[in-house]
């Protein structure tokens, strides 16, 4: 489940900085470019048809991952985030997520650098669409939010087994 998935991810997420929630803003908006790269690599056929839904997938568990951590600096449960959006073709559905993401460090931002309140509300409306459109994604990419969960996860605990530090993220082999 999505609460399972918040609480596993959160072994590996950065604690004790105050920067911290820059990070995962930073990390939100690059690792979904990574995800647009691979969507443009794939549905252009300049990419093996077997391995790039993969890739795509394992890019999606890093956003995945940010927009989780995100939620749960902000007491956000991740199953209590919604959006009823539209569906749309796998390009339009990578621009809309690249847009998303935008604009929920733009909102954080604002919070954070520019002392506005924070409305959760607010929050969890802007993390839906980010959602939303993982969820597009990895419908077009023959896969499910859940697949992506698991393989973030096996991910994670191979990489950090005993949960993030620094210096296994610096000489990381995994």
């Amino acid at each position: 489940t999505f609460d399972e998935y918040q609480q596993k991810s959160q072994r590996t997420a950065v604690k004790d900085k105050p920067e911290a929630i820059l990070f995962s803003c930073m990390g939100l908006c690059g690792e979904t470019g990574e995800v647009l790269e691979k969507i443009n690599k794939y549905y252009d056929n300049e990419a093996d048809e077997v391995t790039e839904p993969e890739k795509i997938k394992d890019e999606l568990g890093d956003v995945l991952w940010y927009l989780s951590d995100i939620a749960f600096k902000h007491n956000q449960k991740l199953s209590d985030i919604h959006y009823p959006g539209t569906y749309c073709c796998i390009k339009d559905a990578g621009i809309n997520l690249a847009i998303a993401s935008a604009n929920v460090a733009d909102y954080l931002k604002k919070v954070y650098g520019h002392n506005h309140t924070i409305n959760l509300e607010r929050l969890k409306e802007l993390l839906g669409v980010v959602l939303h459109y993982m969820g597009v994604i990895s419908h077009h990419s023959k896969f499910d939010l859940t697949d992506v969960m698991e393989f973030n996860i096996d991910k994670l605990m191979k990489r950090y087994p005993e949960g993030f530090a620094s210096e296994k993220s610096i000489n990381r082999v995994v």
